[in-house]
């Protein structure tokens, strides 16, 4: 089944392959939400609770 991209996601996911990079997608991925999250004033926080 195919999905649709744009045409901005399609040349990206090319040249990833054509320069042998797809393998790096994931980290590329990260880095990207890092960024945006960044941008976004987000931060990421962790909770602990103490139970009894």
């Amino acid at each position: 089944k195919k999905i649709k991209v744009s045409k901005l996601v399609d040349t990206f996911i090319r040249y990833l392959l054509a320069k042998r990079r797809i393998v790096l997608l994931p980290n590329i991925e990260r880095a990207f939400n890092l960024f945006l999250q960044e941008k976004l004033g987000r931060i990421e926080a962790g909770i602990t609770v103490a139970q009894e």
